[in-house]
């Protein structure tokens, strides 16, 4: 859509800026006020908790120490936050992490503005207060939004021919959480020598300052609980992950609030790596493979490297998919014809709404499993537009 005239053209801005207003003063009250052991900065407390326990000399990774805030990061987050922590206080640390977070998004934009022709700006600040995914991981207060200023830091500056500091970035994301270790992958895969250098330069840095500040054996038992994340996952929330791991166990496993459609452990085993398999090999070898346009080849197959690897981990819950407005973002893009436009609004619809849809059940037990799988029908949607793409090129 156009805006022709220049004043319908100020009454739409004027109406971006009530929403973002609105999508400002609403989150922060949610994130200050609501209480921490429901809503409100909840997952901002985890962090709060773990550089809490630094400070105190305790390892964040005891349940004991917190059994319902549980720190699942490597110690760094909470190293970084732990001179915040110890001297003004959870709650101004955490009016300063919201403006962070804040910041992230409006960085996020004003990157992808060069990139995107004047007459779609707009639409590059609707996207952030429509998309509600955005709404959760702000009061909640995930680390996901940080991450994917800098998913757009990397892609920006490897296209401006600065690898060495865009694999400085992809160093800084892998130390605050695993599956960035993806996107390492994929420039591996690429020879992409000289971002591979940046990434082992802070990288190797982060990990040694680590190791300075609190021992390697937090660093050891931080492995532990992030090799038994990755691989397990927390079952308590798997209703509501959109995870092809989550998908494939409302199919075959027995859940409280779903009925599946058959129990049974092989059939799961086999269903959720057999479509991991699948995504990573299709994933990989599209966005490897040489077309006629190189630089929308990098585009498209690093979106579709990030959706992959949020898709193949244990933990993609709603405050995990801030990043999908770059996947969003390089598809339409990318988009000629109104078939692909109409299904990238339709995913769009289906991830900023299918989660209140869920909450209203509240503990209802639902007779039809897929039910709950609206958002990985939606996050594999977007996925396959990228790879689609691709192969179109």
């Amino acid at each position: 859509m156009r805006i022709k005239t220049r004043g319908s053209r100020r009454i739409w801005w004027g109406i971006v800026i009530l929403l973002w207003g609105g999508f400002i003063l609403l989150n922060w009250v949610l994130f200050m006020y609501s209480d921490t052991e429901a809503y409100g900065r909840y997952d901002f407390f985890a962090y709060a908790k773990g550089a809490q326990a630094l400070v105190d000399g305790v390892s964040p990774y005891r349940p004991q120490f917190d059994t319902r805030h549980l720190y699942l990061y490597p110690p760094f987050l909470a190293q970084i936050l732990v001179p915040f922590i110890g001297t003004i206080g959870e709650p101004r640390t955490a009016a300063l992490w919201f403006a962070l977070n804040i910041a992230c998004i409006i960085g996020t934009i004003q990157l992808m503005r060069r990139y995107t022709a004047p007459k779609h700006h707009i639409w590059l600040w609707v996207l952030p207060v429509a998309f509600i995914p955005m709404t959760h991981t702000l009061y909640i207060g995930q680390v996901t939004i940080i991450l994917m200023f800098f998913f757009m830091l990397i892609w920006h500056d490897s296209r401006q021919g600065k690898p060495i500091r865009a694999g400085m970035w992809l160093a800084l994301t892998c130390w605050i959480k695993v599956f960035p270790v993806f996107i390492v992958i994929y420039f591996i895969l690429r020879r992409d020598w000289r971002v591979l250098r940046g990434v082992v330069i802070v990288g190797v840095g982060i990990g040694i300052f680590q190791i300075l500040v609190s021992g390697i054996d937090l660093m050891i038992e931080s492995f532990r609980v992030l090799l038994s994340l990755f691989t397990t996952g927390q079952s308590d929330g798997l209703f509501q992950n959109s995870s092809i791991a989550g998908f494939t166990a409302r199919i075959f496993t027995e859940h409280p609030r779903i009925t599946p459609l058959v129990v049974d452990n092989t059939l799961f085993q086999i269903s959720r790596y057999g479509l991991m398999l699948f995504t990573i090999i299709m994933t990989y070898g599209m966005a490897l493979w040489r077309g006629n346009d190189e630089e929308r080849g990098f585009d498209l197959g690093y979106g579709a490297v990030i959706m992959m690897s949020l898709l193949v981990g244990y933990t993609l819950w709603i405050t995990g998919m801030p990043p999908y407005m770059l996947a969003f973002w390089f598809a339409f893009r990318y988009s000629k014809n109104w078939q692909t436009t109409t299904i990238l609004v339709v995913a769009l619809g289906i991830l900023s709404l299918y989660l209140p849809f869920i909450i209203d059940l509240g503990e209802t037990r639902l007779i039809w499993w897929s039910t709950y799988s609206f958002g990985f029908y939606a996050t594999y949607t977007l996925w396959g537009v990228l790879i689609y793409k691709l192969a179109r090129r």
